[in-house]
């Protein structure tokens, strides 16, 4: 696909809608600012099956992380066993561990009966960040030296009170890229490198939960999805 588009001049984005949400840009911006000091780990939470729903998940991790992962291990939980007469992999949900290249390490889990929505928390040298309620809600801490049992208070932060349209940012945010002849703020790459998490997770499971180091080196991986 994206080699089709570069051909043709075409401008494409990924509908992962949430890189358009100003929550998530704002806790990007606190991250970059040094909020939470030199960033250490990310622990991630999210329901259903990996490629259709953690695919959103993961995208917007790598966006607040702005780095590539290095490697995954992983698990699934639930039917992913396929019958014997098709060779694809049904598309359950996991967890897994990893980490960035630069060697933050990515905590994930996720299953179909878990509360907990889509959540991320962002720890630093100097703080934590939490991403609460699918970004709407955002919790900034940071150290306190004055409590030695939490060491932690939380700080005041100003994040957007409105969300617009996600459907609408990515239809503007289109339109720039083809006035301007620019990429759009969700490219092929940075789909690709969300939905190859969920393949690592799935290729990790079927080699026995190995290490799975990035890019993915089995191509012909298939996984059902609803």
């Amino acid at each position: 696909m994206m080699d089709a588009c570069r051909r043709h001049g075409t401008k494409l984005t990924i509908g992962h809608g949430r890189r358009w949400m100003e929550h998530y840009r704002y806790a990007r911006k606190l991250i970059a600012d040094g909020a939470v000091g030199e960033v250490r780990e990310a622990t991630a939470y999210c329901t259903h099956g990996l490629v259709h729903n953690v695919t959103h998940l993961f995208d917007i991790l790598l966006m607040l992380l702005d780095e590539p992962m290095a490697w995954m291990v992983g698990y699934l939980e639930g039917e992913f066993n396929p019958p014997e007469t098709v060779t694809h992999r049904i598309d359950a949900s996991g967890g897994g561990i990893g980490r960035t290249r630069s060697g933050v390490a990515v905590h994930f889990a996720g299953a179909h009966d878990k509360i907990l929505g889509l959540d991320i928390d962002i720890v630093g040298t100097d703080g934590v960040l939490r991403c609460l309620y699918n970004g709407l809600g955002l919790e900034l801490w940071e150290n306190d030296p004055d409590d030695p049992y939490t060491r932690l208070r939380m700080a005041e932060i100003d994040p957007p009170q409105e969300t617009a349209s996600q459907t609408t940012g990515a239809i503007k945010d289109l339109i720039q890229a083809i006035e301007t002849d620019g990429e759009t703020c969700s490219t092929g790459e940075d789909g690709r490198a969300a939905l190859e998490m969920c393949i690592a997770i799935h290729e990790s499971q079927r080699l026995g939960n190995q290490r799975i180091d990035f890019p993915v080196q089995n191509r012909d991986l298939s996984v059902w999805c609803r």
